[in-house]
């Protein structure tokens, strides 16, 4: 189900505020930052949030956002991870500044080492290698902006938007979040059960795209947060280039703008230690990671 307005309609500043102001100012969106500003500052889930990974089968039990952070960098693969999109960050933007086209795809390359990259997404690469630097440039600078265009995503000769590219993206402009499949799943479910908790359904402002991502079932692989008085729509299956890749971009600002909002409410209250660093966006995409893998259903959310 795609949502009822074109994508970026609603980041259009109906004032002299900026866009972000006025999407993270709706009710809504309010009252959904300041839900997730608890867990940030050290809410506990009530009853143990449990997930799993199939490939390879592993059983998690987490006490809360923290607890999933420091989950996270117990596995070797994704501590190195984590470490190399710390140190590669300024060698990107050093290969970027210089339009270094071929020195930012190794890099890129370097940064997945290991980690699965989609035949799509090598072929996008070498394909875009001779304006790589102008096309990411571009990208990141629509994103980070107050009032952006997301429709400026997946048009021809445009820049592109996929969870592959959210990552670069993400760590080119620092405090900005990746869009990965585990990642929006855990941040729907925290929507899901906010809305829950609210006894409201899914408000238009809160609707954000799924991604089906890597899994073993092609139609279920228990990252849908919808439930029945709300629907996440699938940004993979929009047929056309254009509508799925600004769709994807709509939702990876909003997304974006309330976790750091969030962060914002967090450090005012309670100043949490684990969020004490240069991009603690990084800090959160993990542990959301770590949630992400299969959700539980409405009934068991365990938040």
């Amino acid at each position: 189900m795609l949502s009822d307005q074109e994508p970026g309609s609603a980041l259009s500043a109906t004032s002299l505020i900026s866009a972000r102001e006025h999407y993270l100012s709706c009710a809504p969106v309010d009252g959904f930052c300041r839900y997730l500003a608890q867990f940030l500052g050290g809410r506990l889930f009530d009853p143990v949030y449990t997930t799993e990974t199939l490939r390879p089968k592993a059983f998690y039990c987490i006490a809360g956002l923290e607890d999933a952070y420091e989950q996270f960098l117990l596995e070797a693969d994704n501590k190195a991870y984590f470490l190399r999109m710390q140190h590669l960050r300024d060698p990107m933007l050093k290969a970027l500044a210089e339009n270094n086209n071929t020195g930012l795809h190794e890099l890129i390359v370097k940064l997945y080492e290991g980690r699965l990259i989609s035949k799509n997404s090598r072929q996008w690469l070498h394909e875009n290698e001779p304006h790589l630097c102008e096309l990411i440039a571009f990208a990141c600078e629509v994103l980070k902006s107050d009032s952006p265009e997301p429709r400026l995503f997946g048009v021809p000769d445009g820049p592109g938007m996929s969870a592959f590219l959210s990552r670069i993206y993400a760590i080119m402009i620092g405090n900005f979040i990746a869009y990965e499949s585990r990642i929006v799943a855990a941040l729907c479910l925290f929507i899901r059960e906010y809305c829950r908790g609210q006894d409201m359904d899914l408000p238009k402002e809160l609707s954000l795209g799924r991604i089906q991502g890597w899994g073993k079932g092609k139609k279920d692989n228990g990252r849908n947060a919808s439930w029945e008085r709300g629907d996440f729509f699938s940004v993979d299956t929009l047929k056309r280039r254009h509508q799925r890749e600004s769709e994807y971009a709509f939702s990876n600002i909003k997304a974006s703008w309330m976790v750091n909002r969030a962060v914002e409410l967090a450090r005012r209250e309670a100043r949490p230690a684990w969020l004490e660093a240069d991009f603690p966006v990084r800090r959160i995409e993990a542990a959301l990671y770590m949630m992400g893998a299969k959700l539980p259903s409405p009934e068991h959310s365990g938040l």
